[in-house]
């Protein structure tokens, strides 16, 4: 594939794990993040030799490291509920 399409595909996908975000499990995320990696993966391969290889790795590293922390964010915030007593979470969001 060119790289116009991967780099599509490659977008499309992030947009769609950002926009998910916090709703998500940890669970559903992972493999997400994951293609998402073999995506980038790919889209870096198909971009070697452009002229602007130097910004497209950049932005494509950014969007990887904010899929990561993502992911991270949910796994913390799983951690979070399972200690949380049950009594005290409408008490949390009540607040907010």
């Amino acid at each position: 594939m060119s790289y116009p399409a991967l780099r599509a595909d490659f977008d499309a996908l992030a947009l769609d794990i950002f926009e998910k975000g916090p709703s998500i499990q940890r669970a559903e995320l992972t493999p997400l993040v994951q293609e998402l990696c073999g995506l980038a993966l790919q889209t870096l391969a198909a971009a070697e030799g452009c002229e602007d290889r130097q910004p497209i790795t950049r932005s494509i590293c950014t969007i990887l490291h904010r899929a990561y922390s993502l992911s991270s964010a949910a796994e913390q915030a799983s951690h979070l509920r399972q200690r949380l007593p049950h009594s005290k979470m409408p008490e949390l969001s009540a607040r907010f």
